[in-house]
């Protein structure tokens, strides 16, 4: 009986011990998740704010682009331009020489 007892002991023992164990385990997790769920809504406020940063930027590189296309597009009717008073100059100093 004794020794039942002393066997009975010795397995509460190992038992509170394994519970003590998974305890503590389970604090460690419980601290990395608090850790982690910090660590997700700072890179949340962050992506919120790189949002914000970004967004004057994109409408400004899309006003730009606009812009330079508006320019290029003057550019061809001016080049158009020259290239009609090139022939019509070519036609003039043409008549003049025959004449």
């Amino acid at each position: 009986m004794v020794n039942e007892l002393a066997v009975f002991v010795m397995f509460l023992g190992s038992v509170f011990c394994l519970l003590l164990m998974l305890g503590i385990v389970l604090l460690i997790l419980i601290k990395q998740i608090i850790a982690l769920n910090k660590d997700w809504l700072e890179l949340i406020e962050r992506n919120q704010a790189l949002r914000e940063f970004a967004k004057p930027t994109s409408e400004n590189v899309r006003e730009l682009l606009c812009g330079l296309q508006a320019e290029k597009a003057h550019v061809e009717q001016l080049q158009r331009k020259v290239h009609l008073m090139q022939v019509l100059l070519d036609e003039l100093q043409a008549r003049f020489q025959v004449k």
